[in-house]
């Protein structure tokens, strides 16, 4: 709403989804419709069901740029090509990855709110069922713990808390398992949650550290 009144009152236009164009993942293509054509292009590179709907956002955003969209060649390359760091983000080497026996995965996630919860959520509903899901998380006090962790509790085999290193404002690991509700365990630090995951599990699983950018942004420093 505050958005339409503020359009209405600077005489911006807007271009309004289901209203002014679509977006659906059509046979593993992404179908973008507007007024003009229905068009289709490769799926986004990026993981996860909700980046089909940030890729329409883009694209909508493309075609009323005018003179000055792209071809639908480079639009397309884009897709496929788009890489966007510590957003479902797969991390296949370096030290933490050594940590973890053959069939193991790890993943880093930097969303830290509620609505990042349910797409992470809804990203293990949809593609995730085949294998155990394990979090790290640690957060920055600015946040609210539970909306963002409420989604993703009953879809986690296990959950491990860790405080994010050399930042005054993270809660600590013990306030996080308070938080929980005392479901999760704290450890020391993302390698000591990984390796105690790692013992605690004969089966091979999935690894989520996820809660905030800053830790994202560590975990990823620490593991070039």
């Amino acid at each position: 709403k505050a958005i339409f009144n503020r359009a209405k009152e600077v005489g911006a236009p807007v271009v309004e989804e289901k209203v002014d164009w679509s977006v659906s993942n059509k046979s593993g293509n992404l179908c973008f419709k507007n007024a003009r054509a229905t068009m289709e292009f490769p799926l986004p590179a990026l993981t996860g069901i909700h980046q089909i709907c940030n890729a329409g956002i883009a694209l909508a955003a493309l075609f009323n740029l005018g003179k000055f969209t792209p071809s639908l060649d480079e639009i397309a390359f884009g897709l496929k090509n788009v890489e966007w760091p510590a957003r479902l983000q797969r991390l296949t080497r370096g030290p933490l990855t050594k940590f973890v026996p053959d069939g193991w995965e790890v993943w880093l996630d930097g969303g830290h709110n509620g609505a990042a919860g349910k797409c992470i959520a809804g990203h293990i509903d949809d593609s995730w069922r085949d294998s155990p899901v394990h979090l790290i998380f640690g957060m920055m006090r600015s946040k609210r713990v539970n909306e963002f962790l409420n989604p993703l509790m009953l879809r986690a085999q296990s959950v491990h808390t860790v405080a994010i290193v050399d930042e005054e404002n993270s809660y600590t690991a013990l306030e996080l398992v308070r938080l929980s509700g005392g479901y999760a365990r704290p450890a020391t630090s993302v390698k000591n949650a990984v390796a105690n995951i790692v013992a605690d599990n004969n089966k091979p699983g999935r690894i989520l550290i996820c809660g905030s950018l800053y830790l994202a942004g560590k975990v990823l420093a620490e593991n070039t």
